[in-house]
Parts: C-alpha cells; structure tokens; sequence
C-alpha cells in the first residue's frame, strides 16, 4: 500500500471513529456499519463517448437538474454524450429488478446532452442500447444498509452487464447524501460503507454525491436545513448544484479532460424554486465553494473535507 494509499485510509479510520452518535427512535433500523478494509481504486471514465443510463429515484433527479448547465457551459461535445434518468420514486435495486422482469414500459428523461427528449421502452429495451455508463442508486431509505444490497446488487449488476451490447460498459453507484431526519453521523457513515462495498464486490464507480453534501453541511452553504428542502430531498440552488457538480466531475471530468472547478454555470432561482423552503440560489459569490465541496468528494470519496474559508 503507497503513502498516499495509507494516509488515506488512516484519515478515514480517524474520521469515523470520532464522529459523534446522537442516536433517536428513527436510528433502531440502522445496521453497524461493516468495517472497510481498503479504499477500493475509483478507476477513470474513458472513451470517445460517454452515454448515460439511470436507473434511479428521485435522489439522481435531484442530482441531474443542473446537469445540463454545468455540460452546456464547459462547452462539451453534445453529440459525444448524453445522460438519460429513469425514476421509479423512491425506489430500490429491488424495484429496478421487478420492473425489468414485468416488461412494463418506462419513461427515461434526457437530463444533459444530446438525443431525444425522453425514451419511453421496457426497461429490457433500454437497456440493449449501447450505453457506456450505467448508474444505480439505491433507495435512500435502506441505503445505509447493506443487507438492502445483498444478492439484489449482484443481480440488478449482472443484468445489467448481460443486457447491454457494449461489454466495456462502466457501472457506477451514486451515493446518497444523509437525510436530516435521521442521525446524520451514523447513516452517513452507513452510506460510505455500502458504497465502499459496491465498489469492491462488484467493480463499480463510485459518484460520491453524499459525501459533497456532508462536505457543503460545514461550510457557509448550509441553509438551515442540511441543504435540504424537506429533511430528505436536496434544496434547490445550491443543494441540486452541487450533486451535479460530483456527477459532472465523475462522469466527463476524465473523458473531456475538464474539470468543474471554475465551471461558469450559476442557477438564479426561478419562481417556484424561490417559494420552496431552503431554496438559495447559486451566483458568483459561491458557485465555486460548492464545485469544491464536489471536487474534494471526488478525490476523497469516503472522509469528509474541511472547507472552511
């Protein structure tokens, strides 16, 4: 194991070990964590193209509302990528397998990118496309647990790698933030360790969107609400840009050769986001605190970052 490797692994341990455990009724659900033995290596995404599929929830639409902003001021490629989210609300690797397995028809929106607007297929259809990344995410309701993974992870990835026509497809798990109705400490340190797993077991990408957030939860961007809108979905303005940012980071920085770091993309408000609780819009004065708080995820994956400034 290298210094760096070490170093790392060691800011992990001590991360975890003193992270306070304000427990409640809420918290009886969730599992102690599994130990980690290793940062797993987060390989690059690479190639001439990067098309996206997800097989998602209401968190990866959260995540992708901004996407296209970040891609369209980086002046990337359009015709080299795409990202497309499939949404069942709230729902699970398990629920993704039940849906293939139904043949019912699903509407997958175009969120960044080139292509159609929507496509509207059996997910078997959809997934025979030639994609090169494929995204799950797991429901954030049993995300901190790994006994929610065991053996629908296996299947929902071999189904995935079996039906698409593209055999060097990337699969990545995008990990959740923590909900602020639960004890933030001990699931979000559940959140690592199932993503830590996923990555191991089954050679996924990590897209470290919880630990950005838990990383912006320090620092001036946090409004009052865990850079929530309602203890569970990101706000809007800053919470949604900064998920975007870590998608953005993992999924193009490598491929394009770009990083979000100084990324001009901001999100004035729109009316309806302005009504929303917790809503703080996204301008010059800290659009690159949250590219930060995304790139800093990127490179540690599973510790949080001091960003204060």
């Amino acid at each position: 194991m290298d210094k760096k490797m070490l170093l790392r692994k060691l800011l992990y341990v001590l991360v975890i070990s003193f992270l306070p455990f304000s427990c409640s009724s809420d918290d009886e659900d969730i599992e102690e964590p599994i130990a980690a033995i290793e940062y797993p290596e987060q390989k690059p995404i690479l190639g001439d193209s990067v098309r996206v599929v997800v097989l998602g929830n209401s968190f990866s639409v959260d995540a992708t509302a901004y996407l296209n902003d970040l891609v369209m001021a980086a002046g990337l490629d359009t015709t080299r990528m795409c990202v497309y989210n499939g949404c069942i609300n709230g729902g699970s690797f398990a629920d993704w397998l039940e849906l293939y397995q139904t043949g019912e028809k699903k509407t997958f929106t175009k969120m960044a990118g080139g292509g159609a607007a929507v496509i509207y297929e059996p997910v078997s259809d959809v997934l025979k496309r030639p994609w090169d990344v494929c995204v799950l995410v797991q429901s954030s309701a049993v995300s901190y647990s790994w006994s929610s993974f065991e053996t629908v992870a296996e299947q929902l990835v071999a189904l995935v790698r079996t039906e698409c026509p593209n055999k060097q497809i990337t699969l990545a798990y995008a990990m959740p933030w923590s909900h602020t109705v639960k004890s933030h400490p001990r699931e979000w340190k559940g959140n690592i360790d199932c993503a830590i797993k996923m990555s191991q077991f089954y050679g996924v990408r990590v897209i470290p969107v919880g630990t950005a957030v838990q990383n912006a939860r320090d620092t001036r961007l946090e409004n009052g609400m865990y850079l929530t809108r309602d203890n569970w979905h990101l706000c809007h303005g800053v919470g949604r840009y900064i998920a975007a940012c870590t998608w953005f980071q993992v999924l193009f920085g490598d491929a394009f050769h770009v990083s979000v770091l100084d990324n001009t993309a901001i999100h004035p408000l729109t009316e309806a986001e302005a009504g929303e609780t917790g809503s703080v819009a996204v301008d010059d004065t800290n659009r690159r605190l949250c590219q930060q708080c995304a790139c800093e995820a990127v490179k540690s994956p599973f510790a949080i970052s001091d960003l204060q400034e």
